[in-house]
């Protein structure tokens, strides 16, 4: 599967996602499901698919979306097919909007990022509470919901300095035209 966006040598933007991917979801499984901080989990597969889906092409970030929401249904006690169902609109979505360009660690990433986990962790504490999986609503969309995004916002971070665009191009010292002197010639 070819990754759009990410540098001239695929090789090494490969190698790049593999570390980061492999090492989230174990952490998903041995770690994130088991601490809970005010209601919330670290959800780990909904930050690592919005984080890895600016840098692909929207039909790649929909089944990579579809896979981890999978991964995370099969890997927990929660209705199946309800985070597949969700991460795979949201990274279709995060694809689409970012042109499958890698945001990475920038503010727009992060606010990117942060807006669609928070939208695919309060859709889901909402649909919880519609499915009877929680009885209150008010625990399982502020509760659950909203405490589970803002600690998976925070597991996008790292996350998202990871998947970031690698062009030699950034920063203070990028001269792509020989001169700063633009009059100058």
């Amino acid at each position: 599967m070819p990754l759009s966006g990410l540098g001239s040598n695929p090789s090494s933007s490969k190698s790049r996602f593999i570390a980061p991917v492999v090492i989230s979801l174990v952490l998903q499984v041995a770690l994130a499901s088991h601490i809970s901080i005010l209601g919330g989990t670290f959800n780990l597969a909904v930050a690592l698919a919005c984080a890895l889906a600016p840098a692909l092409a929207p039909g790649q970030a929909a089944l990579a979306g579809f896979a981890l929401g999978l991964f995370f249904d099969l890997t927990n006690a929660v209705p199946v097919g309800l985070m597949s169902f969700l991460l795979t609109i949201a990274a279709f979505a995060l694809a689409g909007a970012s042109g499958g360009h890698a945001l990475g660690f920038t503010s727009d990433g992060i606010r990117l990022t942060a807006a669609a986990v928070l939208v695919v962790c309060l859709a889901y504490g909402f649909a919880s509470f519609l499915l009877g999986v929680d009885t209150s609503f008010v625990s399982s969309v502020f509760g659950h919901g909203l405490a589970t995004g803002i600690l998976s916002v925070i597991a996008s971070l790292p996350l998202l300095a990871c998947f970031g665009s690698g062009d030699a191009g950034r920063g203070f010292s990028a001269a792509r035209h020989g001169s700063r002197y633009k009059g100058l010639r």
